[in-house]
């Protein structure tokens, strides 16, 4: 599935946005900490697709500085809007990530790590695979940093780890060096990848555009 990243500080262009990628998109995430948290009833109703709903913080990337008590409250409201998925950091202070899985309603919760600096070794993968899975989640998502090539295959080993276990994941590594695996992570097994509107807004290094992630894939696995 592609997930296409969408966020802009004008409510009524982000509004205009959610319709856009619901025609590009398999899912649409909400990126509120680049919206200024935004009108997230308005978001969700104009969403023709399924949506998943992210407040990222800046250790993990994004430009979030709200407190864990604010987010934990945001992604608790988006459960009671009827948000497909919600994405809970696994930074996030234990009691408040239990509380949000144990009520996740409907909404299915992906728990998430982004390394910002590298792509760890298999063996410390692996353990965070484990350890992440552990919690309860219904999708782990662990993305690394490439610094080169080989650092994708690394990250998409985990796919298979995943199946083995029974859980759903989203694995890929971010950057220039990365987006082999953003590619390839769902033709291997993985839940989604992520993408953007237009190239010259990602929401995160190494994001290409939806249109071009199904092109380059279409040539890639379907000889098209």
């Amino acid at each position: 599935m592609y997930c296409v990243s969408v966020f802009d500080k004008d409510p009524k262009a982000a509004i205009a946005k959610v319709r856009r990628a619901s025609v590009e998109a398999d899912i649409v995430e909400l990126r509120l900490d680049l919206m200024n948290g935004g009108d997230l009833p308005a978001l969700l109703a104009a969403a023709a697709a399924p949506v998943l709903v992210t407040y990222r913080t800046v250790g993990e990337g994004g430009e979030g500085e709200a407190d864990w008590g604010s987010i934990s409250g945001l992604l608790t409201r988006a459960v009671e809007l009827g948000a497909d998925y919600v994405d809970v950091e696994w930074a996030m202070p234990e009691p408040l990530r239990g509380k949000l899985l144990e009520n996740r309603r409907r909404s299915h919760v992906i728990l998430s790590r982004h390394l910002q600096d590298r792509t760890p070794g298999e063996k410390k993968l692996a353990g965070l695979l484990e350890d992440m899975a552990g919690a309860g989640p219904d999708v782990v998502k662990i993305v690394t940093t490439a610094r080169g090539i080989e650092d994708n295959f690394r990250v998409l080993e985990l796919i298979p780890k995943a199946a083995e276990t029974g859980i759903s994941i989203i694995a890929f590594a971010m950057g220039r060096f990365g987006r082999i695996s953003r590619l390839m992570c769902v033709p291997m097994g993985g839940l989604m990848t992520f993408a953007c509107l237009e190239a010259a807004c990602p929401a995160a290094p190494g994001q290409l555009s939806v249109r071009r992630m199904r092109r380059i894939t279409e040539v890639l696995i379907d000889g098209n």
